[in-house]
């Protein structure tokens, strides 16, 4: 495994990040012993950063991450969000989860449903009690004292402009209960507007084949000031099936997996520092493992690829 240091930061983060959304949903189609198992293969293939949110799985992914590092906590860089919330409802799931589990394992399409309900039940909440509160929740959760990056979890503008949030922040970090700031975009202007505020560390930005948008201007401004890049979404949702790059570097590459091209495009970008990829399954880790570590892309079809709008 590779290491680099996120933007300016100390913090020497592994080429592959392990996405945590789905280690603890009432989604996942593994036992939550599988997916223990996982994240300690992932430990020991060299992945150092854990990437999670308060609300996934109910505060579940981050009560697992604590549970099978607890032991670990300097060997590893946990990156968590707030910002949004769930309903009641879809809250209180997290007691069914035992039993609800096994059945939606075997109910065709009753995962996809229940993650669109999940979806349409999230709200925005940026007011700065409500953080302080979520990310004291988080700390528990984690069982730690620390959190290695904290990001806003897909805040608007207004809110990156909020200069009572800038101040909690930067209170909380002050105070040694966060290490590096953060932001979780999901568009342009988002990304923009976090890049303004000069106490950023990092930016989380979705980064694809499907989605170059963040590549003209943000990856080069995040770059010029130092803001550590990570990317997300790299697969896009399994779009890239048959993307057009893909048939052609298909041609040029036989035998090369569409998921190891996604891949590589990104990671091989300089501005990128990790990149973060949802696993619940040693089958999927390891593949993504091979893939990182697959041959390069020749630097003219990184030039193309980037390139074509």
């Amino acid at each position: 495994m590779k290491y680099v240091n996120l933007g300016h930061t100390s913090l020497r983060v592994s080429r592959l990040g392990f996405g945590c959304a789905r280690i603890a949903s009432l989604t996942t189609a593994c036992s939550p012993r599988a997916v223990r198992s996982t994240l300690d293969a992932a430990f020991d293939a060299g992945v150092n950063f854990f990437d999670t949110a308060d609300i996934y799985g109910q505060g579940d992914s981050e009560r697992m991450l604590g549970d099978v590092f607890s032991g670990r906590r300097a060997d590893i860089i946990l990156a968590t969000k707030a910002g949004l919330t769930l309903s009641i409802s879809q809250t209180m799931i997290r007691l069914a989860k035992p039993l609800a589990n096994p059945l939606l394992r075997h109910w065709k399409g009753g995962r996809r449903s229940v993650a669109q309900n999940r979806l349409a039940s999230e709200r925005k909440r940026f007011e700065p009690g409500f953080l302080r509160e979520r990310i004291e929740s988080s700390l528990r959760r984690l069982r730690t004292d620390y959190i290695d990056l904290f990001m806003l979890h897909s805040p608007p503008v207004e809110v990156l402009q909020n200069q009572d949030v800038h101040r909690l922040l930067i209170d909380l970090r002050d105070a040694g209960k966060i290490r590096y700031l953060g932001v979780s975009c999901d568009d342009v202007a988002s990304a923009r507007a976090a890049l303004a505020w000069e106490e950023i560390d990092s930016i989380q930005v979705p980064v694809s084949l499907d989605y170059r948008e963040m590549l003209p201007e943000i990856l080069p401004m995040a770059s010029s000031r130092g803001v550590g890049v990570i990317a997300r979404e790299v697969f896009a949702g399994g779009r890239l099936r048959d993307h057009p790059a893909i048939r052609q570097l298909s041609v040029q590459r036989p035998g090369l997996q569409w998921f190891e091209f996604a891949l590589q495009f990104v990671q091989q970008m300089p501005e990128v520092s990790t990149v973060v990829i949802g696993v619940t399954t040693r089958a999927h880790l390891n593949a993504n493992l091979n893939a990182l570590a697959s041959q390069p892309l020749p630097q003219e079809l990184m030039t193309q690829f980037r390139c074509v709008t």
